[in-house]
């Protein structure tokens, strides 16, 4: 191939480039000049404006939570989440620990570092209790 060739073919290509990255940047701001008409800056809103755009997460509002164990359980009525809390912390834990996450007494016995038995006769005298405190409450029964 001639040289004079090959430069010329060079000479085409930068300036097909040229011409490519001139009408790109040329879109760019067209683009941009675009955008500054439609859009607006967050520092501009009013706080109408920043409402309609806001979300409100509302995960957990209301609820009670309790932490057992490195487990947090979340207790969504307001009555039994309030007797729970006229528990003591071992007649409590108890209670969420079978009720909420399901252990059974053995199970509740070895996270505890007591005895099975000790275990079901605790829930079960706690639950007497809890019984009682729901019912001072006013707590309706749906048997």
């Amino acid at each position: 191939m001639d040289e004079q060739y090959k430069h010329r073919v060079e000479r085409q290509f930068c300036s097909f480039c040229i011409k490519v990255l001139k009408n790109e940047a040329r879109n760019i701001l067209k683009e941009y000049a675009r955008n500054r008409t439609r859009e607006k800056s967050f520092s501009c809103l009013t706080n109408a404006e920043t409402e309609l755009l806001s979300v409100n997460d509302t995960y957990f509002q209301g609820n009670h939570v309790f932490s057992i164990l490195n487990e947090y359980i979340s207790v969504t009525d307001d009555i039994l989440a309030r007797a729970l809390e006229q528990l003591t912390d071992d007649k409590r834990n108890i209670i969420l620990l079978f009720y909420f996450l399901g252990l059974t007494d053995s199970e509740i016995g070895r996270q505890t570092n007591t005895l099975r038995q000790t275990v079901s006769y605790r829930r079960s005298k706690t639950l007497a209790e809890l019984k009682n405190i729901l019912e001072k409450e006013g707590y309706e029964w749906s048997e």
